[in-house]
């Protein structure tokens, strides 16, 4: 009989997903068997209780707004003056003193959206928008008075159709005239309790004595149940149906959800808890072996995870112990063989890009205009056929300094001072052809002189300035300034020219030659390549030019401590 770990992954995976997979049908069925009606009339329960309080919410706002506006209107300014007079005894037969309180309700009326407004006075009638109506205004508030009891304000939902109402107490000059009524409409209220019918839910407002329920019809309390008289949510039964009943205090309202449901019975209760007890366990047993099957094979999988984001960071000395004798293990022995193979193929690529970079680099630097060279040796022949020896010996001399320069090893690194010299010697042969025309500036701060660069980077640019900023304008002269600062940790070095510049779309040509070989920018291509190569792709060179004023070629290079002495 084979051990557990020389079990092939497959067996192992079967034998405990397998197991899991039984117990876990076997308790989804033992619960699907004993589920009762009860346990689902709890969950309706549940969700009858959030419903229900969900809409107690958004009825409680739009009563307390409703409250806030009769509120408001009781102290309003307008209502103040017109009320200041009022003697309880008269009949109110000079309406023209009432007037702006008509308009001030009309006014109210429109710009709350409010359904109407009404002030009954303790003298039995009262005040209506379109005049003076003398009814029996205070038996209305008296009735609601003795179903509500002692309060701020009383609340009627059940008497106008389409309407309800907040009357709340009208003060003036400290005394208690009476009330306002605010009519607000039922329709955002019934669509409130409208939003749970497709739940199969039905919602209802009562104040023990009538029920509006959510179409607006309004009927007889019949239910024979007493309403709660706290906070805490109560459940009624009646007949086939339960219904969950909220108070909304301070309203003297109570919500009622109403479904059909089954009473919990003792039996469904035990039956719910034995079931409980048996999915509980099932779970833990279910848990305990999902646990030691991922311990097994999980950690084998992270021990590959990690050496393959080692692999992946560059790490090239990876190996993975294992062992065992399933497929696992021999997928561990494969991956050990390619990160091998991986760390051979991988130095011998590094060593043939340092090959090919040094070659590129050699290529690079040796591909120097052969056209200077050539003018170079004319202007020796052209002295020495005139048997002017010390402009041959001058000639020959600055010929002999820039060509060192071009000569030197690929991977030698001369410094900032050297390229200057070199950049000179360049200039006196030209200025040997051009005379006084043209002029070199150079600015070179002691500190930067021993920096270390690649050689003949700057001859390029300064032969660029030359040939197409000074000699292209008419008078065929002008000046070079070659500048050098350190920012940061940057070398910058600047040629500018006052030359003939360059307009938008000839720059922006130049530009995109330094990044692929054009006819007309080699010498720019050739320096942009050079250093992008050596220092990486974050450096070379950038243009600036305007037409007419000149060009500024800037090269970035990284700033490099000289070497001490």
């Amino acid at each position: 009989m084979k051990h557990w770990r020389d079990l092939s992954l497959r067996s192992k995976i079967f034998l405990c997903f397998g197991t899991l997979i039984l117990l876990s049908t076997a308790a989804i069925t033992l619960y699907a068997v004993s589920i009762t009606i009860s346990e689902l009339d709890a969950y309706a329960l549940q969700s009858m209780e959030r419903n229900a309080q969900y809409v107690s919410r958004e009825i409680s706002a739009l009563l307390r707004n409703t409250q806030m506006q009769s509120v408001l209107f009781a102290s309003d300014k307008t209502v103040d003056e017109a009320l200041a007079g009022y003697d309880a005894k008269t009949t109110l037969q000079k309406w023209e003193s009432w007037s702006a309180l008509q308009k001030n309700c009309t006014l109210w009326v429109a710009t709350k959206q409010l359904g109407d407004i009404r002030i009954h006075f303790y003298a039995s009638h009262q005040f209506l928008r379109d005049g003076i109506r003398f009814y029996e205004g205070v038996e209305k508030v008296s009735a609601l008075a003795r179903r509500q009891g002692e309060r701020d304000a009383y609340w009627d939902l059940f008497s106008d159709t389409g309407c309800y109402s907040c009357l709340t107490p009208l003060v003036v000059n400290w005394h208690n005239m009476g009330y306002v009524e605010v009519q607000m409409s039922l329709a955002p209220l019934l669509e409130v309790m409208d939003t749970q019918s497709q739940t199969g839910m039905a919602l209802s407002l009562t104040d023990g004595v009538q029920v509006l329920d959510a179409a607006g019809q309004v009927s007889a309390y019949n239910l024979g149940l007493a309403l709660p008289q706290t906070d805490e949510m109560a459940y009624l039964h009646h007949d086939d149906a339960i219904f969950t009943v909220l108070r909304m205090d301070p309203y003297p309202f109570y919500l009622m959800c109403e479904t059909s449901a089954v009473l919990i019975s003792e039996k469904g209760v035990a039956s719910l808890r034995s079931i409980l007890m048996l999915l509980a366990a099932v779970l833990l047993g279910a848990f305990l072996l999902a646990w030691l099957t991922s311990r097994f094979i999980c950690s084998r999988l992270e021990r590959l995870k990690g050496a393959m984001i080692r692999v992946k960071d560059g790490e090239r000395d990876v190996h993975v112990d294992d062992s065992s004798g399933d497929e696992f293990g021999q997928i561990l022995r494969v991956f050990n063989q390619m990160a091998a193979d991986l760390k051979t193929t991988t130095e011998t690529a590094l060593r043939n890009e340092r090959i090919s970079r040094e070659a590129e680099l050699r290529l690079l630097q040796a591909q120097i205009n052969p056209h200077f060279i050539n003018n170079t040796l004319e202007s020796i022949s052209w002295a020495a056929a005139s048997h002017d020896d010390a402009h041959v010996q001058y000639l020959v001399r600055n010929l002999s300094a820039f060509l060192r320069a071009s000569l030197s090893k690929t991977r030698q690194m001369y410094t900032v001072a050297r390229e200057w010299q070199s950049i000179e010697a360049y200039w006196n042969i030209q200025q040997y052809r051009f005379g006084d025309r043209i002029c070199l500036q150079t600015s070179l701060p002691p500190e930067l002189s021993e920096v270390p660069i690649l050689p003949m980077l700057l001859q390029p640019l300064v032969e660029n300035a030359l040939l197409h900023g000074l000699l292209c304008r008419p008078e065929r002269g002008g000046c070079v300034r070659l500048s050098a600062e350190r920012v940061e940790d940057l070398l910058i070095i600047e040629v500018e020219d006052d030359g003939v510049g360059m307009p938008p779309q000839q720059l922006k040509a130049v530009q995109s030659g330094m990044e692929s070989q054009t006819a007309g920018s080699y010498g720019l291509w050739n320096v942009h390549q050079r250093v992008r190569t050596h220092y990486g792709e974050e450096y070379g060179l950038s243009l600036q030019s305007r037409l007419d004023e000149g060009t500024l070629c800037i090269l970035t290079v990284p700033y490099i401590e000289p070497e001490n002495e």
